[in-house]
């Protein structure tokens, strides 16, 4: 076997040689998946997997790392490949800083399923987000047919997708901000402290707010509509390898009456309000029933999720023991909130249009 681990990017390319007849077949998609959640010290498996690899006579792949983040253990070849062909793997050097595997192979047809994997590096992440960055410059990164006529890779950004290595990420430890705010409050600041190894954050706020500054920073603005429910406000930090867990703060909106249910059944009634949403799920229609006098006109919106009017109806004073068919049948489906508005304050219950 060849030991590709003493000899130079060229050499390997010379070791595989490939022929310079025209282009055949597009190369398989070949990609390294980003992997977070580590801890210094920690041993990680990272498949190179492929899409597409069809007919394959030999491959030529090279990327580069920093040992700063990480460094090669040992690899593993995928068992078709090792019957079919011969193969090996380099770790060179370059003399930065930065390490580059090179892993080559050839033999006879191969056809693997779409993401498998030819090649597994088991590497010992240290710290930071580090990447596997693929180096291309033409026969470094290549595959050929079994008659070696190089595959088309062109654009390569189409064709090599980068990896990453990512540190454990931890909740935030505290949100700052009011934990209680009236209907219609604006301008409203929560703040975290900044979290290590993040490249932006995730804030999630109560149905009704709506976030109107810094939405991947560490602070926000936020702005609550008059129809604003109590919530939880999270946010957690985004690295390349994905999302980390999240901290929450209640936030109260004063005023308010709340429901007593889910409004997952057949009728959703709100604690002391007299008013009967059903059925709910709806189709076509749902309908408000009241079981007590109501001195003043009565508003009813129906918001969407993100806070958009789907539909606003205007309820005659002077009702008693009365129900009103609510029309839906325009609305697509999904869930909604059903807003009523009195003298007394804003009545909120879920509804789920089907």
């Amino acid at each position: 076997m060849v030991n590709l681990k003493e000899i130079t990017v060229t050499s390997v390319c010379v070791a595989f040689v490939f022929s310079l007849q025209a282009l055949s077949q597009n190369a398989p998609v070949t990609g390294i998946p980003s992997i977070g959640n580590l801890l210094p010290g920690q041993e990680v498996t990272v498949p190179v997997i492929v899409t597409g690899f069809n007919n394959i006579g030999s491959v030529s792949l090279t990327c580069d790392f920093d040992t700063n983040s990480f460094q090669f253990v040992s690899f593993e070849v995928n068992s078709s490949l090792i019957a079919s062909g011969t193969s090996d793997v380099g770790d060179n050097n370059t003399g930065d800083g930065t390490h580059r595997l090179i892993f080559g192979w050839f033999g006879n047809s191969v056809t693997l399923p779409d993401s498998s994997w030819i090649i597994r590096y088991v590497l010992k992440y240290r710290k930071g987000d580090g990447s596997l960055r693929w180096f291309d410059n033409g026969p470094s990164c290549a595959y050929t047919d079994p008659k070696g006529a190089f595959m088309n890779d062109l654009p390569t950004s189409e064709y090599y997708f980068d990896g990453h290595l990512c540190e454990k990420l931890y909740a935030p430890e505290l949100i700052s901000g009011p934990d209680s705010v009236g209907p219609g409050a604006e301008n409203i600041i929560y703040t975290i402290d900044s979290l290590e190894n993040v490249i932006s954050y995730n804030w999630t706020v109560p149905f009704g707010a709506k976030i109107v500054g810094g939405a991947d920073s560490t602070s926000i603005t936020v702005n609550f509509m008059p129809a604003a429910i109590s919530g939880n406000i999270s946010v957690s930090g985004i690295s390349r390898c994905g999302e980390g867990p999240s901290a929450f703060l209640p936030v109260t909106i004063t005023g308010q009456t709340t429901s007593s249910g889910n409004g997952l059944g057949q009728g959703s009634l709100q604690t002391g309000s007299g008013f009967l949403i059903y059925p709910n799920p709806a189709d076509d229609w749902f309908i408000i029933k009241t079981s007590k006098q109501v001195y003043d006109w009565l508003t009813l919106e129906i918001l969407a999720s993100n806070g958009e009017v789907a539909r606003i109806v205007n309820i005659k004073n002077q009702i008693q023991y009365k129900e009103f068919p609510v029309d839906i049948s325009d609305i697509k489906p999904g869930i909604y909130f059903v807003v009523i508005r009195t003298r007394l304050g804003n009545i909120v219950n879920k509804l789920i249009i089907k």
